[in-house]
């Protein structure tokens, strides 16, 4: 469950087919958004916390104005349930991951697709500088893509289980993944080499 800078809303998305917005002081609902017509996979706040991105078990990636709840544009092209949104640090972008085995860019203004990649389950995370992205690529390899230009600037060899989540240090010097495994990660990104691994508890 996401929340937007200002650390005081809450979003979340479940199979009630409803996106709630919560005040985290008090725990009151503060509004939900309707229209989805099956369950809510992922949610995203803007870093500026105007907008949410959603996605579930539909094929479009929708956006929201958080403020008002009203819903602002669809972006279409995946074939398959989407199951991670994320805006890129400027919050210019969006990208998405899907069971279709893509993950796409899309400009956040128009809702128009700017690139798509192959990846795994669908799982990405932007580098702190918006410059890269990380994500479940084919055959379980780790990949980080260039955002300008599509180019793998290195691939890490992830688990074999798959992936469940992704994230970048705040200096984007490490990668750290959580495995289906249930081991947690972390790699050197400048190298791809491997500094720690640990079981969850």
């Amino acid at each position: 469950m996401p929340s937007p800078p200002d650390s005081k809303t809450l979003a979340s998305g479940s199979a009630d087919l409803l996106i709630r917005l919560w005040d985290i002081a008090s725990g009151k609902e503060l509004r939900h958004l309707p229209g989805y017509d099956n369950h809510v996979y992922c949610i995203a706040f803007s870093p500026d916390g105007k907008y949410l991105a959603s996605g579930g078990r539909e094929d479009d990636v929708r956006l929201w104005e958080a403020a008002t709840g009203k819903e602002m544009r669809r972006c279409k092209g995946h074939g398959h349930y989407v199951n991670a949104v994320a805006f890129s640090p400027s919050g210019r972008l969006l990208v998405s991951g899907s069971d279709d085995k893509t993950i796409r860019l899309w400009e956040v203004a128009t809702g128009k697709e700017v690139r798509k990649l192959k990846g795994g389950s669908g799982i990405a995370a932007w580098s702190p500088d918006g410059k890269a992205l990380a994500f479940d690529g084919a055959e379980d390899d780790i990949e980080l893509t260039e955002v300008t230009t599509g180019k793998v600037r290195r691939r890490i060899r992830g688990p074999r289980e798959g992936i469940r989540a992704l994230a970048f240090s705040p200096n984007g010097k490490l990668l750290a993944a959580v495995g289906n495994d249930e081991f947690v990660r972390v790699w050197e990104v400048s190298t791809g080499k491997r500094l720690h691994q640990e079981e969850e508890p």
